[in-house]
């Protein structure tokens, strides 16, 4: 398949699963399984680790919707006395419903991420990035920057982690968290610098061939007759 064409059929999933219910859920969480397995089951090890850096975010999720979303209670009658202290039933269903959201759309960047290489990647984004020619932007500036950016959050990861746990305690409290900041930025800085530059060729830059289209097109149509059935 087509880089260009798998970065796409990503972008409808990922599209399809934000604004999904708990149906798109299913139907998402079987694609992955199917993905997965055509590929490789070792790569949900690496999901796993990926989705579980999430979970503060996905905790914070669950918080937001739980407590925020009017509704009775999960525990008691809406009148009773400690009812306020307990999630809504509602806002709890919603909060789990999109942090699953959110995890399979992550699930999915890992599998894309994965199984696709920074020349492949490169040349997905430069035919994404089409329409900006007209409007006088270089699309090969776009194109390396987005990949140099993918590719520099796992380095700056590892340094962070690093950081922290040379910090007294594996963690900076609040007084030096300014100081701890600075010195971190500072590192990445100088390690961005010695890193040696080098050169892409991208082979097979033409376009997709037209029966490829397809594919984002048939995954449209899965979700949107998933979601015509559960609605």
């Amino acid at each position: 398949m087509h880089p260009l064409i798998r970065v796409v059929c990503f972008l409808v999933f990922s599209a399809c699963l934000a604004f999904g219910r708990g149906a798109d859920l299913l139907c998402g969480a079987l694609l992955l399984a199917a993905a997965y397995l055509m590929t490789s089951p070792r790569l949900l090890l690496s999901a796993a680790r990926m989705v579980s850096r999430m979970r503060w975010f996905l905790l914070s999720l669950l918080i937001v919707y739980g407590w925020f979303t009017p509704g009775p209670p999960l525990f008691g009658d809406e009148g009773a006395r400690f009812a306020a202290l307990w999630p809504s039933r509602e806002g709890l269903e919603e909060g789990v419903l999109r942090a699953a959201l959110l995890a399979a759309i992550v699930a999915g960047a890992n599998l894309l991420l994965r199984t696709t290489s920074r020349e492949q990647m490169l040349l997905a984004v430069y035919g994404l990035a089409r329409p900006l020619a007209l409007f006088g932007v270089s699309r090969e500036r776009v194109a390396v920057r987005m990949v140099l950016v993918i590719e520099a959050l796992d380095p700056v990861r590892r340094i962070v982690t690093e950081r922290m746990a040379a910090a007294p305690g594996g963690r900076p409290d609040l007084r030096s968290a300014g100081r701890f900041a600075s010195g971190l930025m500072q590192h990445v800085v100088r390690e961005s610098e010695t890193v040696a530059c080098g050169s892409v060729q991208l082979s097979g830059a033409g376009a997709p061939p037209p029966a490829q289209w397809v594919y984002p097109v048939l995954l449209w149509g899965l979700f949107y007759a998933v979601a015509r059935m559960g609605g």
